[in-house]
This record gives C-alpha cells, sequence and structure tokens, in this order.
C-alpha cells in the first residue's frame, strides 16, 4: 500500500510540473542558452529522479542520512530548474505529450517503483522526517507589497 502511494505521489509530481508548464503561456526563447525541448526535459526528469534514488538508497543510517541530505536537497534544486524549464517551453501538444509518455513511460515507472521502494524502507527510521523535509519544501509566498500609509487626506 505505501508502494503504491509513494509511486502515485511522485508521478503526481512529475505531472504536476508538466502541468504546470502547459498552464503558462510560451516565453520568448533565448536560442543562446536554452536548447530545451519536451523531450530534453521528460529524459531529464528521469535522470534527475534516478539520482534521487540513489541518493535516498546511500541513507543507511542516522550518519549516512545526514551526508544524504545536502545532496537531496541539490536534487530539489535541479528539479526546481527543470520545473522552470519546462515552464520556458509552455504547453505541451497532446500528439507530443503521448509520444513522450510512450517513449519514457518504462523508465519512469521502474525509477518511481524504486524511488517508492526507498521510501517504504526509510518510513519509520529515525532519520525519514529529515530526509522527508528535503523535499517536502513548501512553495515560496508570493510577496506582497509593504503596507503603504493611506494617501487621503482627512479634512
Amino acid at each position: 500500500m505505501n508502494r503504491l502511494l509513494g509511486l502515485g505521489l511522485f508521478a503526481g509530481l512529475l505531472v504536476a510540473f508538466m502541468a504546470i508548464a502547459a498552464d503558462d503561456k510560451a516565453k520568448p526563447k533565448d536560442d543562446k542558452t536554452d536548447k530545451a525541448t519536451h523531450d530534453s526535459i521528460a529524459k531529464e526528469f528521469v535522470d534527475v529522479f534516478t539520482k534521487m534514488v540513489a541518493v535516498l538508497e546511500s541513507a543507511k543510517d542516522e550518519k549516512t542520512a545526514k551526508e544524504a541530505k545536502p545532496k537531496l536537497a541539490k536534487v530539489v534544486e535541479q528539479l526546481n530548474a527543470l520545473k522552470d524549464k519546462a515552464k520556458k517551453l509552455g504547453p505541451i501538444p497532446p500528439e507530443e505529450e503521448k509520444k513522450l509518455d510512450e517513449k519514457y513511460n518504462v523508465e519512469m515507472k521502474i525509477v518511481f517503483d524504486k524511488l517508492a521502494a526507498e521510501w517504504a524502507r526509510l518510513k519509520g527510521q529515525p532519520f525519514e522526517k529529515e530526509l522527508k523535509d528535503v523535499i517536502d519544501v513548501k512553495p515560496k509566498p508570493a510577496e506582497k507589497p509593504a503596507d503603504k500609509p493611506s494617501e487621503k487626506k482627512a479634512g
């Protein structure tokens, strides 16, 4: 049951990242710096989640979990950067989405199964929360303008 929940959580993450990209309007591409495609981003998602599995596998006790924590934070940063790249690409056309699903479905399932297995292994460990907190990053609240005194004059 935990394995299914873990798989669903991380599959949901991937879908959420791609949905965020679909919700944003395409921004002009800078040909000099960004040659990303939906395909390259999907491949990068597989690679980054594979790195995440390797980092979690390295956490065997409290000492190794402390060593893994900054590595896990780096992987989360990579995921966030990848999300930003996906946003810049804009919506994925349905026919391309289908092709990518066919191309990466098996790899993603394998990676998510391993990821779910790692979370199941870590569940109940004394260092589980420390590692989970790295991934359970809350989105930054939108900055609100500072309250300005009312410009209305009494009178």
